[in-house]
């Protein structure tokens, strides 16, 4: 027979564990959430920090260039003969280390503003090839010197010619891979320029060398400063562009098209919805909107995934809208955009990899391209719950205008295309470290819920045992008060 003291104790249990159970049942959703985005805001004590930081993620960076096999056609009268041909040479790879250098921490708007340095290292037992190895392409400074001053009065022009002349400048030019990439060549057009008054060039352009990626390496600066939304106070801007080199819009672009938003990078919103992401790249001055495509998993965590589709790089014959995306005044068909006002006024558009998903006319003007869409798309796949990215894929194709122009020897007769230069993938995968963290994280909801619910259960049948009890010891007693009454 249990005590007056013990029986209200394992009442005093039953209710906690009803009530308890109950209680964080109705809410440990929000409350997950709630610690959940705590840790996600950055701050310079936050989980998320580490993360952002020091990249701990393995990113590699692969080319692929375009060697040109027949440059000597490219002056034939016949357009089979001399329309251009490519054999693909690589992928020349490197590993990316990625680091954020803070600048400060701005609590009255609680963004931060940070600089990105970012090295690379070639990995040779994941590349096809030398970086020794010699590439036949356009030469590029001869096409965007052209390129910038083709509003420039005729005597201008004349004098540049006459300089390409002296200096035996080619259309076609033959360098290593390596000089293409990180290392950089000398270009006499480039030291021509070096030397001109200041003012006489659109652009300055901040180099004496010329390679694509040319002083990038291990550079702070290169991909400019940063401010970025924090999260804090709204969680909804985490991870968000606020300015790029203290602009929103930027200069590159007219209107809304200049505008600085979507993710940095890193950080998109947690509990992604299945619409749409947005991602701001330096690489070409604005932010790529990629809709969602599809759920998947990556190393057994469920993810949204959101890609690069058809319409990503629709001109404004397609999408009105993209009427400010054309800075040089001339849209490219569908499939490339305008980077020329990214690039220093060089004729550059960016497209996907061999054309993929782009105007036929691209194809048609060229011989060796080959879309694949297993190899050329863009995506992203997001956690779902956390919006950590757990992989990525980023592949995008340069391509130089040719175009003839009449006061240069060397342009005078050359056709009007769009020319393959190299394309490049940025390729990222969690590894098993934070995969089973982001794991760990995604079952403690579903764990949260049955010890809940465990506890919730257990409460209710200690009450319903201890009620069960108490009307069993109270007809008991009723029992024996009867039995006196009939004693007496």
């Amino acid at each position: 027979m249990l005590s007056k003291c013990q029986f209200g104790t394992i009442a005093g249990v039953g209710c906690f564990l009803t009530l308890t159970g109950a209680i964080f049942l109705a809410s440990w959703s929000s409350l997950f959430d709630f610690v959940l985005n705590q840790q996600l805001t950055l701050s310079p004590t936050s989980y998320s920090y580490d993360l952002w930081k020091d990249v701990p993620i393995p990113v590699y960076l692969e080319f692929n260039f375009f060697n040109w096999t027949n440059p000597d056609d490219i002056l034939d009268s016949d357009p089979d003969v001399r329309r251009p041909k490519f054999v693909e040479l690589g992928p020349y790879v490197f590993k990316e280390l990625r680091k954020k250098v803070v600048l400060g921490w701005h609590e009255k708007n609680e963004t931060v503003t940070f600089l990105q340095k970012r090295t690379w290292h070639f990995e040779p037992s994941l590349s096809r090839g030398s970086l020794d190895d010699v590439v036949t392409t356009l030469n590029v400074p001869a096409i965007s010197a052209a390129f910038v001053i083709r509003d420039y009065p005729t005597f201008v022009k004349g004098a540049l010619n006459a300089a390409m002349i002296l200096l035996g400048t080619n259309l076609r030019i033959d360098r290593k891979v390596r000089e293409f990439t990180f290392e950089g060549y000398e270009d006499p057009l480039l030291d021509l320029a070096a030397i001109l008054p200041d003012g006489f060039l659109p652009v300055t352009i901040p180099f004496d060398k010329f390679g694509w990626f040319y002083t990038r390496n291990n550079s702070e600066t290169y991909d400019g400063i940063f401010n970025m939304w924090t999260g804090k106070g709204n969680i909804q801007r985490f991870g968000q562009m606020a300015e790029w080199n203290y602009n929103n819009p930027t200069p590159t672009y007219q209107s809304y098209c200049g505008w600085v938003n979507g993710s940095a990078g890193e950080f998109f919103l947690p509990k992604p919805n299945k619409d749409s992401v947005s991602l701001f790249s330096t690489d070409i001055c604005r932010t790529l909107k990629m809709p969602f495509k599809e759920e998947v998993e990556v190393d057994g965590i469920k993810a949204y995934r959101y890609w690069g589709d058809e319409y990503i790089f629709d001109n404004e014959t397609r999408n009105p809208d993209n009427w400010c995306f054309c800075p040089s005044g001339e849209c490219a068909p569908h499939g490339a955009i305008d980077v020329s006002t990214c690039k220093w006024n060089t004729p550059a558009f960016v497209s996907f990899p061999h054309f993929y998903n782009a105007d036929p006319s691209f194809h048609r003007a060229v011989e060796g391209m080959k879309p694949d869409p297993k190899v050329h798309q863009l995506f992203l796949d997001l956690d779902k719950r956390s919006g950590i990215p757990l992989q990525v894929e980023a592949a995008m194709q340069i391509n130089m205008l040719l175009q003839p122009y009449p006061e240069y020897s060397i342009l005078k007769d050359v056709p009007k295309l769009y020319f393959p230069i190299f394309w490049f993938k940025e390729r990222a995968r969690i590894d098993d470290d934070i995969g089973s963290k982001i794991r760990l994280l995604n079952q403690v909801p579903a764990a949260g819920n049955i010890l809940f619910g465990m506890m919730f259960c257990i409460g209710l049948a200690i009450l319903a045992i201890i009620s069960f009890y108490y009307i069993d010891f109270r007809r008991q007693r009723r029992s024996e008060a009867d039995l006196k009454l009939v004693g007496t």
